[in-house]
C-alpha cells in the first residue's frame, strides 16, 4: 500500500470546521541534513543526564535555551559557548564536563528549534521543533489553519491559505497551502530556527468596500422611506 500524500491529507481534513494538518509518517525525516545542524542562538537544548547506576540527576537535565551570546547556563558547570555545535558534539562536550562531577555520566540531548507561527491558526504562538520537521509539523503544533479568522471585537474574516507567510533570515516568502493546491515539496519543506510562518487573511477589495457601504446606505434610506410613507398613511 502507497502511503498518502502530504496534499492529500491536507484536503481530506479541510472540510472540518478548522484544518488539522496531521504529520506523515516519516516526515520528520525528511531532511537529510538535520544530524548535521548547528545551534543558533534562540534554540533549546533538551537534557536528560544520568549516573552509571542509572539514576536520572533532575537538577542537571532540563531545557535550556540559547542565549544572544551563544551559550547556555548549566548547574555545576556554569555558562557554555554551544552556539554551532551539532547535537553529537553538544553530547560529548557535557559528558565530558559532568566527568568532573559523575563517574561515567550518561547523557540524552536533544536540539529543538526556535519558530513562530501567526495568524489563522489554532494556536498562534512560539514553539520548539526539532531540526527534522516540516512545516506541515509545524502548522500541526499551531493546531492547524482556520478557514476564518474569529475572536474578541473580530468578525468571520476569511485566511488567504494561498499566500501564507514564511519569512526566513530577513525574506518573506510566500507559500500556497491551499488544501487542493499545496504540493508536498512546500509541506515537507523543512524549518529553519528562527522562521515565522504567518497565516494572513484575505485582502479586502476596496470596490467591494465601497459596494457594501452604499448598499447599506440604500437599503437605510428605503427602511426610512417606507416608514415615511407608512406613518403619511
Amino acid at each position: 500500500m502507497t502511503r498518502p500524500s502530504a496534499r492529500l491529507v491536507l484536503r481530506t481534513l479541510f472540510p472540518l470546521s478548522f484544518l488539522v494538518a496531521l504529520p506523515l509518517p516519516g516526515a520528520a525525516q525528511s531532511d537529510p541534513n538535520a544530524s548535521a545542524y548547528s545551534l543558533q542562538p534562540g534554540d533549546r537544548i533538551e537534557i536528560e543526564l544520568y549516573t552509571d547506576a542509572g539514576v536520572e540527576l533532575s537538577v542537571v537535565g532540563g531545557e535550556r535555551t540559547v542565549d544572544e551570546g551563544g551559550e547556555v547556563f548549566l548547574p555545576f558547570v556554569g555558562s557554555v559557548k554551544v552556539v554551532g555545535m551539532r547535537q553529537d558534539e553538544l553530547r560529548d562536550t557535557l559528558e565530558i564536563l559532568y566527568e568532573e562531577f559523575y563517574a561515567e555520566p550518561v547523557l540524552d540531548v536533544q536540539v529543538r528549534l526556535s519558530i513562530r507561527v501567526t495568524g489563522g491558526v489554532i494556536s498562534a504562538g512560539r514553539y520548539y521543533l526539532a531540526p527534522t520537521a516540516t512545516i506541515l509539523d509545524a502548522l500541526t503544533e499551531a493546531g492547524g489553519m482556520q478557514p476564518e479568522l474569529t475572536g474578541p471585537g473580530i468578525a468571520n474574516i476569511p485566511t488567504d491559505q494561498s499566500r501564507v507567510r514564511l519569512v526566513r533570515d530577513g525574506e518573506s516568502h510566500v507559500l500556497n497551502l491551499r488544501p487542493d493546491e499545496a504540493t508536498d515539496a512546500v509541506l515537507n519543506m523543512p524549518i529553519r530556527s528562527g522562521d515565522w510562518i504567518h497565516v494572513p487573511n484575505q485582502a479586502r477589495s476596496s470596490v467591494r468596500d465601497e459596494l457594501q457601504f452604499w448598499g447599506g446606505v440604500i437599503s437605510f434610506v428605503a427602511n426610512l422611506v417606507a416608514i415615511i410613507v407608512f406613518i403619511g398613511n
